[in-house]
């Protein structure tokens, strides 16, 4: 460590305290500094911060400016993304208040129909890794929705059951979900829709 800091050295002895040339170029320049900045801000006129304002206003409308996006939109994975990204804020806004994501409510319709399915075969269904499907059960097992059973045909593999809790929230999610959906699907027409769902399962082999 420096002299000038006044610390212990290695061998017990104290440092000399601060030099009179540190004090001189480093402490008293910081400070008269500070001391001219804050002269600068007293006497500065008012309207100067108006026009700093206006400044920070600027900037916001320049960065609210349509962007040279290149090629990007005419990339599928790019229009599906801004797709996905759109349709799950909106289901947060309108669905998610208890705090129910997509996944979760696609989970819970899958196994209210498929009573007993197996989590490997869920998860193929879903498209999503074994470790990500396990995480997913294991929060709704927590909040009560989802039943864990031994399987009967083969004990190394759990069965999937919406429990009394799960299957009352399904009820209640199932019109919010539907207003989400014909508020998302509200631009399209009937055949406009069905030929979207079309070309998606093309793409998603569903």
């Amino acid at each position: 460590m420096p002299a000038h800091f006044g610390a212990t050295g290695a061998a017990g002895q104290r440092a000399p305290a601060m030099s009179a040339h540190y004090i001189r170029t480093h402490i008293m320049g910081r400070a008269n500094l500070f001391w001219c900045r804050a002269r600068f801000v007293a006497n500065k006129p008012r309207e100067n911060f108006a026009s700093e304002g206006s400044l920070v206003s600027d900037r916001k409308n320049a960065s609210d400016e349509v962007l040279d996006l290149g090629g990007l939109p005419n990339l599928l994975g790019y229009q599906l993304r801004r797709a996905q990204i759109a349709t799950f804020q909106h289901f947060a806004a309108t669905v998610g208040q208890a705090g129910i994501t997509p996944g979760w409510y696609g989970l819970m319709v899958i196994v209210a129909n498929n009573e007993g399915l197996s989590q490997t075969r869920l998860a193929r269904a879903l498209g999503i890794d074994g470790s990500t499907m396990v995480a997913m059960i294991d929060r709704l097992e927590e909040n009560g929705w989802i039943e864990r059973r031994r399987s009967q045909i083969d004990r190394r593999s759990h069965e999937l059951l919406l429990t009394a809790a799960g299957k009352e929230l399904l009820v209640q999610l199932t019109p919010q979900v539907e207003a989400h959906e014909a508020e998302l699907a509200q631009d399209l027409s009937a055949g406009d829709k069905k030929q979207l769902l079309e070309l998606l399962a093309k793409i998603t082999r569903v």
